[in-house]
């Protein structure tokens, strides 16, 4: 994800520098350039959203994983009786 962030960065500043440099020596609407645009914003807003995906999958891993192991010590207590050894 880092460097899916890091080129649309790159993307980003190119942009900035066409925007900034020769404003007003193009047309802003002409299909070559709002083409890249809107294939960049387009791809800016898909890259924002896997990266929630990804956060949201993560807490979402986290919580089961924590929901495992205290069932596991649930069941650990609850064993302990039997158990020649302490767990």
């Amino acid at each position: 994800m880092k460097q899916v962030q890091y080129i649309l960065g790159q993307a980003n500043s190119l942009f900035e520098e066409i925007d900034q440099g020769y404003s007003g020596q193009f047309d802003p609407s002409h299909p070559d350039y709002a083409g890249a645009r809107e294939r960049y914003d387009r791809i800016t807003a898909e890259a924002a959203n896997l990266e929630a995906v990804a956060e949201s999958t993560k807490v979402e891993a986290q919580a089961a994983s924590a929901a495992r192991e205290e069932q596991s010590q649930k069941w650990i207590s609850r064993f302990q009786a039997y158990l020649s050894y302490p767990a």
